[in-house]
């Protein structure tokens, strides 16, 4: 065999070898792995709303609730951006709800405390604090939640 045809073959076969090499375009998918929960301290009470807690999203409000074995409803709404270590003084509104007519709120100021330690497309979680005031019905004094944790899945 030639040299000639002995670099054409090689050429050849460098030029083949090059063309089936495929680069794997495919993106690895996020697994997100999760224990739902939903717990705080209520005036000194420990409350667990994980087994019922839910997370909304709606426009730009995403809101979460969760309701406790002995009916007390924590609800409360994040206005969008939702990032990692995000921390809102005051600007989120917190409210404590028993049966269907008393009400505690937070109010703007310095009386709730949130803190994001996850956000993902499928999950959110953080920590919060707050002080919510007697809003309507036989509801009076306050309601001081404290350790408040939430993890859920959008």
């Amino acid at each position: 065999m030639s040299i000639s045809r002995l670099i054409l073959s090689m050429m050849i076969l460098g030029f083949v070898s090059l063309v089936s090499c495929s680069k794997d375009e495919t993106t690895p998918t996020q697994t997100d792995t999760y224990t739902k929960t939903m717990t705080a301290t209520i005036d000194g009470t420990a409350w667990d709303g994980s087994s019922s807690a839910t997370v909304q999203k709606v426009g730009t409000m995403t809101t979460i609730t969760g309701t406790g074995a002995n009916g007390q409803t924590i609800t409360f709404s994040l206005n969008d951006p939702i990032m990692v270590h995000f921390t809102q003084l005051g600007s989120c509104t917190f409210q404590v709800i028993e049966g269907s007519t008393n009400i505690w709120s937070t109010k703007s100021g310095l009386s709730s405390l949130i803190t994001i330690d996850t956000a993902t497309s499928t999950i959110i979680g953080g920590k919060f604090n707050f002080t919510a005031s007697a809003l309507s019905g036989a509801s009076t004094g306050s309601k001081i939640a404290t350790e408040g944790k939430f993890l859920l899945k959008y």
